[in-house]
């Protein structure tokens, strides 16, 4: 039984391409955007076969100026892990103008870093306070969440207008 299975063509899977920068610096160079950031949110993309993660960005050396970033990584050998709540220096690349992080190259728990932060130095703080809580919510909750108000405010008028029609029938 397992030789046939075995033999059945599943997913294709593709070896991730690891070309690791000699140091920090080198990493910086070949990145999109360097920073450290600690994640607020993770959620799934089913249709891009993707995890997104929201972080909260501590300092940038480059291509952030944003106090939040949204990154993406591939489900695939290159995916890299993210943990709820952990910070990370990462070196992003950009495709279709979002940021991806892989597994392999110098992206790392902050934890394990610390020859890269050395070599960086002090980064800046982002200057651009932002909140992409919204944008990372789903768009059918981001509409539900515009519409309660919405509808409260229409059940308060029509309550009001119909205690006001009965006010007008009693005289």
């Amino acid at each position: 039984m397992s030789t046939v299975l075995s033999l059945w063509p599943g997913e294709r899977i593709y070896a991730c391409d690891c070309g690791i920068p000699p140091n920090a610096q080198a990493a910086v160079d070949e990145s999109s955007a360097a920073f450290t950031g600690k994640v607020i949110q993770m959620k799934q993309d089913r249709s891009e076969g993707e995890d997104v993660v929201l972080l909260e960005v501590t300092q940038a050396w480059k291509g952030v100026t944003d106090s939040q970033v949204i990154v993406r990584t591939t489900w695939s050998s290159c995916q890299f892990e993210f943990e709820q709540g952990r910070e990370y220096l990462l070196y992003p690349y950009t495709k279709k103008d979002e940021l991806y992080v892989i597994n392999c190259g110098r992206s790392a728990e902050i934890s394990q870093a610390s020859l890269d932060l050395e070599q960086l130095g002090t980064g800046t703080t982002p200057t651009n306070k932002v909140s992409l809580e919204d944008d990372f919510r789903p768009l059918w909750l981001r509409g539900l969440l515009i519409s309660i108000p919405l509808l409260l405010l229409a059940g308060l008028l029509l309550l009001g207008y119909s205690r006001l029609m009965a006010r007008r029938k009693r005289r």
